[in-house]
Order: structure tokens, then C-alpha cells, then sequence
């Protein structure tokens, strides 16, 4: 073909330059390299199909086998999932603290202002309750409803009261414009009508105040209660010292009604 001779010219010239820029012991000639044709690849590159000019594939999703991450290196999942571990672990350690400090509060809370358990110390209620004995006392009772005759209540000693004893336990026998007196065999009587005593513990002969003997100054004639006021006394009549001797409660004195005997168990009741 035309032009044929002088292509074959020309490659056998390239042959004979490569030719002589290998040595005899198969080794390449620096310079020779260097002047090996433009786009000329050597041979331990490795061969690639793709074009040089071509943009690195952005959608290619990293490797995430642990194997090949570097020592100490966790995935996030892992991550995630121990310190989630490490929360649950910390919660259980406060777990039983808090809930102590919950119980803590809400019994403060109760025995300030709901329920109270108090002792009794002394035998002025024998009839109904004995030496040692503990009832639970209703703080809310009278501010929900007003104080019935009969209940048995615990208040502050009044600052009129001759006595020892901060709180004190009495019945209530009589309440605000109410009329009160008593014979000498134990008898008492409100508003001039004799009331059922079956809780009380009655022994005679008695001390004559304590009975509400009629010749004793004090007792001769029916008490009538002030307002804000309340008659009580003991149910164990020969010895306690109650309304006949130091007088009558402020209202605003009663801590509460005593409506449950808890202890001893064997002898529980309401009261």
C-alpha cells in the first residue's frame, strides 16, 4: 500500500533504539527510560481501565469489617451500644438511694402532717390502754371534722397545766358550752344526763376531787365549758390527772384523735 515501506522503516528503527538501550544482562538504561515514548506504561504499574481523567466514585461505601480498623478502633454501633450499658449500670447504682430518699421524705411528710405514733408512758388510761402501749393518731381527723365527745385525743400539755409531760393523752368528755359534773361514786354527767362509761376503770372509795365529790368547792356545781375549749379526763378515774384537777384543753392544743391501738399486736383495736 502506499506508504507501506516507510511505516515499516519506522518501526523497525524503534525496535533497534529499544534494542540497544537494553543491556546485556536485561537491565534498562536510565537515560533510555527516560526517553521511552510519551505514554509509554511500565510494566510493574498496575493496569487500570479506568480513565485517568475520571472522578473517584463517591457512592463507594467504607469498608466497616473491625478486622481491618486499627488497633483500639470501635464502630459506632458498638460505641453507642456500651455506653448505653454504661447509663443502665449507673442508674441501678442510684436506683436504691433515691428511692430510700423518696421513702425518707414522704414518711417525714406523713408523720408531720397525716399520722403520728405515740407511747403511752403512764396508767391514767388504764381501761383502755396500759403502760407501754402505742396508738396511732390521725393529725387530719379535726381539721376535716369537729371533735366528738368520746374520742381520745393527745395534745400539748396547756401552759395552765401543772405537769411534767409534754403530750398527754386524755378522752373527751365534754366539749364548748357544754355543762359537766360528777358524784362521788365515779358517775358523770353532761348537760345534766348521766353518759355510758363502758371504757372507763372505776374504783371506790376515791379521791374525793377525783370523784367530783359535791362537797369539794372546786366540783360543787356543773362546769360549763368555755368556747375553744374541752372537758377531758382519763379513763382510769382513781388516777389520772386531768380536766377535775388542772382544767379544761384548748382546742388548738390537740395534736389529733388517737384511733388505733397497734401495740401490743395481740391486743390490736380501734380505739
Amino acid at each position: 500500500p502506499r506508504g507501506g515501506p516507510a511505516l515499516g522503516w519506522l518501526e523497525s528503527s524503534a525496535v533497534t533504539d529499544q534494542r540497544r538501550a537494553a543491556g546485556d544482562d536485561g537491565t534498562t538504561d536510565p537515560d533510555a527510560a527516560d526517553a521511552a515514548p510519551a505514554g509509554a506504561v511500565h510494566a510493574d504499574a498496575p493496569v487500570s481501565d479506568a480513565s485517568p481523567d475520571a472522578a473517584p466514585d463517591t457512592d463507594a461505601a467504607p469498608d466497616t469489617d473491625t478486622a481491618t480498623l486499627a488497633p483500639g478502633t470501635r464502630t459506632g454501633s458498638r460505641s453507642r451500644s456500651r455506653h448505653a450499658s454504661g447509663s443502665k449500670r449507673s442508674w441501678k447504682l442510684l436506683e436504691w438511694p433515691i428511692l430510700i430518699g423518696i421513702a425518707v421524705v414522704v414518711a417525714i411528710l406523713i408523720r408531720a402532717f397525716v399520722w403520728q405514733s405515740f407511747w403511752i408512758p403512764s396508767g391514767s388510761m388504764e381501761g383502755t390502754l396500759q403502760r407501754n402501749d402505742r396508738v396511732i393518731v390521725n393529725k387530719l381527723a379535726y381539721k376535716i371534722h369537729g371533735i366528738h365527745r368520746g374520742d381520745v385525743v393527745v395534745f400539748k400539755r396547756p401552759s395552765s397545766w401543772q405537769l411534767d409531760d409534754k403530750d398527754l393523752i386524755k378522752r373527751v368528755i365534754a366539749k364548748e358550752g357544754d355543762t359537766v359534773r360528777g358524784d362521788n361514786v365515779g358517775n358523770v354527767y353532761v348537760n345534766g344526763k348521766r353518759i355510758k362509761q363502758p371504757y372507763a376503770k372505776i374504783s371506790t372509795p376515791c379521791n374525793e376531787a377525783l370523784n367530783f365529790s359535791p362537797t369539794t368547792a372546786p366540783y360543787k356545781d356543773p362546769k360549763v365549758i368555755p368556747k375553744g375549749q374541752v372537758w377531758v379526763m382519763g379513763d382510769n378515774r382513781c388516777d389520772s390527772d386531768d380536766s377535775r384537777i388542772q382544767g379544761t384543753v384548748p382546742t388548738k392544743d390537740i395534736i389529733g384523735h388517737a384511733f388505733v391501738l397497734i401495740w401490743p399486736i395481740g391486743r390490736w383495736d380501734w380505739l
